[in-house]
């Protein structure tokens, strides 16, 4: 996915600029390309389908389509969160996954990532507000870049090569990121290769309206309880996380494989989701 927001500097773009940022990312989606036109922002994706193959393509939207979706991921707890909502009157319009993030906001605002459990680098356009709230899940599965195009502007993809694209972006090498390649292998974030780009870091917001672009953490559901030390305890919840972990992302309406190394990591893995699909039809 990329963008671009802006608000009071905001310069107009040929169209054809979003498309090649998007056309870079191809690789990361062939299935299908979505694209979103508004005053003050332009973004564009590209899908793998996954997850609602007839009506899943972004963007996605709340009823009234003020809050507005791209992402790149899944939600794992999407069925439950879709069953709390529906409950509290919200209406989906499809089944996929993502559709959960743009109610979620109506009911939390700024906190709706704090109730996701997956793997999205998330683009959230609030028209109302003239607002973009870009978020990265917890642990950094998902890749997601940002340059500042002024205090109110800002650019942002997936991947670098395709924020390179815009026009006029400066791409002033950063030498620390190259000084520290050798020793690391890569790149420690949030700098990157060039000085005006960044990486969002991961459990991470950046939002940007007509008060500025800031960056900003949000609060980790999954920090860890007290739980019994006794050994028979401690099995006993790790076999529970690591199911639970397992069945969540069985959430598929294609065919779901495993990589097998002959390790014990994917043999539990792979017995898990063997015990998860047996009494499936």
């Amino acid at each position: 996915m990329c963008g671009i927001a802006g608000y009071k500097t905001w310069r107009e773009i040929d169209a054809s600029v979003l498309q090649e940022m998007v056309a870079v990312l191809y690789h990361r989606g062939p299935d299908s390309a979505g694209f979103l036109h508004r005053n003050g922002y332009h973004a564009g994706m590209r899908r793998l389908s996954i997850v609602d193959l007839v009506t899943g393509d972004q963007p996605l939207y709340n009823e009234d389509q003020s809050v507005i979706l791209i992402y790149n991921g899944e939600i794992y707890n999407y069925p439950q969160l879709k069953r709390e909502l529906e409950q509290k009157g919200h209406r989906f319009r499809t089944t996929c996954d993502g559709e959960a993030i743009c109610h979620l906001y109506e009911e939390y605002g700024e906190d709706v990532f704090e109730h996701l459990d997956g793997q999205f680098a998330a683009a959230l356009w609030i028209e109302a507000e003239q607002k973009l709230i870009l978020a990265r899940d917890l642990p950094g599965e998902k890749p997601l870049y940002y340059a500042r195009l002024s205090d109110t502007e800002v650019a942002f993809a997936s991947e670098i090569k395709s924020l390179v694209k815009f026009p006029g972006l400066d791409l002033t090498l950063n030498y620390q990121a190259l000084w520290d390649f050798p020793t690391f292998l890569s790149i420690p974030e949030p700098e990157t290769v060039y000085q005006s780009i960044m990486a969002l870091p991961r459990g991470h917001l950046l939002i940007a309206d007509a008060q500025g672009v800031r960056v900003q953490a949000y609060a980790n559901r999954f920090n860890l309880q007290p739980i019994d030390s006794a050994e028979d305890a401690i099995i006993a919840e790790t076999r529970r996380v690591v199911s639970e972990a397992i069945y969540s992302r069985l959430l598929s309406d294609v065919p779901v494989g495993s990589f097998l190394s002959s390790g014990l990591d994917s043999s539990i893995a792979l017995g898990a989701i063997s015990m998860a699909t047996a009494n499936r039809p």
